[in-house]
């Protein structure tokens, strides 16, 4: 019986986790990302969005501006925020657990693009 109990509260966490995925996108998809997209940032102005705000992430050589994802990610927002401003390749690729973000995940980082890195 208590088996069972987790079982329907793991399903239902995973419903709701996708669910929250699934209306961001939407969301991101009504307020396409503005034309900076192709825009080139140093690391010097990644690093002045350092704050849960106005947060920026750099991601294998792309930046990401997050800001409005924070509040809405299933983890606490201090998993984000920490890495506002900075060099966050290995923090997403391992949720600093070792355990990797779902393709979907990746997917719904994409949205957020705001350029590369210059450097």
């Amino acid at each position: 019986m208590n088996s069972r109990r987790v079982v329907l509260a793991a399903v239902l966490a995973f419903v709701l986790a996708w669910g929250t995925l699934l209306s961001l996108a939407v969301e991101r998809s009504r307020h396409p990302v503005a034309p900076r997209e192709a825009r080139r940032w140093s690391r010097a102005e990644v690093a002045r969005h350092d704050r849960p705000e106005d947060c920026w992430l750099v991601i294998h050589g792309k930046v990401y501006d997050v800001t409005h994802y924070i509040s809405a990610h299933p983890a606490p927002p201090k998993t984000i925020a920490d890495h506002c401003g900075k060099e966050s390749t290995s923090a997403f690729e391992t949720k600093e657990t070792g355990r990797a973000h779902s393709p979907q995940a990746w997917q719904l980082l994409e949205t957020y693009l705001v350029g590369e890195v210059s450097d």
